[in-house]
This record gives C-alpha cells, sequence and structure tokens, in this order.
C-alpha cells in the first residue's frame, strides 16, 4: 500500500511551540518526522482526526496527546478511505458540503421547521404560556402603555360626564365577567381624531373612542363592542401577543445579532395594541365570547351586527382622510366584516325561534 507524505506543524503535548514536521502514512500506521529530529509511530487508526470544514488545515492527535497540523485535506481523506478508520471519510460537515442535494434538502428542512415554528409553533406557546401565567404580568405589561397613548394618539374625551358614567355603571353592572382573575377592568374614554375605535389592554384598561359612542344607536351596539374588547382580555389575546413578538423578536436578534430591534420592538408595543393586531383566530374568540355574553344577557346579537356595519361604512368613508392614516379603523386586522355580521344574525335568528 503506497505511503503518503503529509507537510504540516507539530505541537509537543501541553506546550504551545510548533516545528514543522512530516508525517509519513499508509492508512494504517503512521510515522512523523519532526525538524529537530523527534519522531513518532503508531496505529493511524488512533490518531483523532478533525472534520473536514472547507479547506481549514486539519488536526491531528496522537495517541501520546501532540498534535499535528496539516493543510493537506485531501490527504487526509485518503489516508481515512484507505483504513477503517473511527473518523470515517472526512466528517459529516464535508459530506455535506460535498453533495449539492443534500446542502438543497438541509436547506428545505430548515425552512420548512422554521416556518412551522413560526407559523404553529409560536401562536401554540403564547397562548400556553399566556394562560399560566398571573394576572399580575398583564398589569406589568400594560402599565405605561395607556399614558404612552394619551401622550402621542389620544385627546381627553368630550363626551358629558353623565353619558360616561352611564355606559360605566351599565359595564360594571352587566357586562363584566363574573370571574375578573385578579384583573381590575377599568373603562377608558379618549378623542382619538374622530376615530371610532375601541382597544383593550392586557390588564382589564379598555378604550372607548367618543366617536364610536356616537356612530353606536343604542347601548346594545355599545354592549356589542366592549364585550368583544373584554373577549380580548378573558382570552389573554394581548398577553399573547406581546409574547409572540417576544419569540419572534428573539429569533430576530438570533438572525440579525442587533439589539436595536428587540429595543425597536418594544417601543412599538403601544401602537400594537392600538391597531388591534390580533390573529384573526383570536378575532373570533372576542367575538364568539361577545356573541355568548349577549345570549346569556337576553340582548340580540342584531345589535353587533348593525355596529359592524357602521363602522364597515365609516371606514369606507374614512378610507381618503390623510388625517386618519395613522390610526387604522376598529375593522382593519378583523376577519371578513360579511364573515362576521352573517355569523351575528344567524345567532340572532337562533335565538328568537
Amino acid at each position: 500500500m503506497a505511503v503518503r507524505r503529509l507537510s504540516g506543524t507539530w505541537y509537543p503535548p501541553g506546550s504551545a511551540a510548533r516545528r514543522l514536521a512530516i508525517l509519513h502514512s499508509d492508512g494504517l500506521y503512521y510515522r512523523l518526522e519532526v525538524e529537530d529530529g523527534t519522531r513518532r509511530d503508531g496505529d493511524f487508526r488512533q490518531v483523532q482526526v478533525s472534520d473536514r470544514v472547507g479547506d481549514i488545515p486539519r488536526r491531528l492527535v496522537l495517541p501520546d496527546g501532540s498534535l499535528f497540523e496539516t493543510p493537506d485535506n485531501a490527504g487526509v481523506d485518503a489516508l481515512l478511505q484507505r483504513g477503517s478508520h473511527r473518523d470515517g471519510r472526512g466528517g459529516i460537515v464535508h459530506r455535506l458540503e460535498s453533495r449539492r442535494s443534500w446542502i438543497v434538502l438541509a436547506l428545505l428542512l430548515t425552512l420548512s421547521v422554521t416556518f412551522a415554528a413560526v407559523w404553529w409553533g409560536v401562536p401554540w406557546a403564547s397562548r400556553a404560556l399566556a394562560q399560566a401565567l398571573p394576572a399580575s404580568v398583564n398589569q406589568s405589561l400594560s402599565q405605561g402603555a395607556l399614558e404612552l397613548l394619551d401622550q402621542w394618539v389620544f385627546e381627553p374625551s368630550a363626551l358629558p360626564e353623565a353619558r360616561r358614567d352611564a355606559i360605566r355603571r351599565r359595564v360594571h353592572q352587566r357586562l363584566l365577567p363574573d370571574d375578573s382573575e385578579g384583573l381590575r377592568y377599568r373603562l377608558h374614554f379618549r378623542q382619538a381624531g374622530g376615530m371610532a375605535n375601541a382597544l383593550a389592554l392586557p390588564s382589564g384598561d379598555i378604550v372607548l373612542t367618543d366617536a364610536l359612542v356616537a356612530l353606536a344607536g343604542d347601548p346594545a351596539e355599545i354592549d356589542a363592542v366592549l364585550l368583544h374588547e373584554i373577549g380580548h382580555v378573558v382570552h389573554r389575546h394581548g398577553l399573547q401577543s406581546v409574547i409572540r413578538s417576544s419569540f419572534l423578536g428573539i429569533g430576530l436578534l438570533l438572525v440579525v445579532g442587533d439589539v436595536n430591534a428587540i429595543n425597536s420592538l418594544a417601543a412599538a408595543l403601544p401602537a400594537f395594541l392600538l391597531e388591534g393586531h390580533h390573529s384573526r383566530q383570536a378575532e373570533s374568540e372576542a367575538d364568539d365570547y361577545a356573541l355568548t355574553r349577549m345570549l346569556q344577557l337576553g340582548e340580540d346579537p342584531e345589535a353587533f351586527a348593525r355596529i359592524l356595519e357602521k363602522l364597515e361604512a365609516v371606514a369606507g368613508d374614512a378610507a381618503g382622510n390623510k388625517d386618519q392614516v395613522r390610526l387604522r379603523s376598529y375593522l382593519s386586522t378583523h376577519p371578513l366584516t360579511e364573515e362576521r355580521v352573517a355569523h351575528a344574525r344567524a345567532l340572532a335568528r337562533g335565538a328568537r325561534h
């Protein structure tokens, strides 16, 4: 069997000293000759050989602990192929690099796993964590969010105090869930540049704009909107959104290595909540909660359908209003209004029979 000659550098055990050396081997046995006259020989199959990664020099650890390093990757691979060496034929990394089909397969597998994690894994984990965390977490996350919105978006309500008090009494007497789960529900009235909108913070703070109150034709329509927002709080959709954003933010940090990306994400939280960026599933859950509670309270789900249609009409009229570009309508991220209206009216018909 032909003997191969590998040129490289030898490092004695426990020393940083380096010396030029030549390693002779047929794949079964080896003989190392160092420039200072040092010689080593032995069973090549007992030599620990590092995996091949690109053109990085290979490291061969001899049984005595000394190290031989050589840039001759092809020569090392040839020796590994000759005998039944425990380190195989250059390592799995090099085998993957050497086969384009494997690279494509690995890429597709990575993309598939990433997609599955983002599409199914992150939402599932967000829901599980949101339900497991104590109510105090909702309060901590919401602290300061309303103040920030008041500073940049909202203006004080112009509704008469008697009107606001009447709505608050109705909320506390009829709409709040029997089990508050440690949350303190509070209703706030604000103006938002004429925008008919409502939002719920994870803490149970609910904001209702003057324009939405004016748009509603009767208390039942306001109840429908408020029950929808209470549904978001009960199901902890706001907390789920924050957790989901945190997962994605951490993933972004791992990819781009830029902590500023996380800071930007945190700073955008109030706008995220304001614009109602819940999933379609979350919106459907909030709708179902509102409609179920309306039936329990003896209210006609038709009121839910009416207020949705009014909001849809207002959103269409405001589409060209430049003053409202910063603030999307209550319907912007919700499921199709037609579907929601049809669902509400189906329940209303069923309740009458």
